[in-house]
């Protein structure tokens, strides 16, 4: 799958300084880039009709799917997740 990332996305990982936690999310956004299907990705969990998010540690990936494309669109806190996106 090809993936975008919005600017929200790159503001979000701009304020993380956990290296263990970045790079979980490296490893994640590589295992959608590479997955034939969403359930191929890991426990992806769909919030609206093309929004989903995906675990990281306490944290939480949100994400658009748009035909083949996977627009990166939020990583917050489990606590903030849900009062911003989708």
């Amino acid at each position: 799958m090809k993936v975008e990332y919005s600017k929200l996305f790159l503001r979000d990982i701009e304020g993380i300084h956990n290296p263990l936690l970045l790079e979980q999310l490296e490893k994640q956004i590589d295992r959608l880039k590479s997955a034939k299907r969403l359930s191929d990705a890991g426990q992806v969990t769909k919030l609206a009709p093309n929004a989903f998010r995906l675990h990281v540690r306490d944290y939480r990936l949100g994400f658009f799917l748009n035909g083949d494309t996977i627009t990166l669109h939020r990583f917050l806190d489990r606590k903030d997740m849900y009062r911003y996106f989708p």
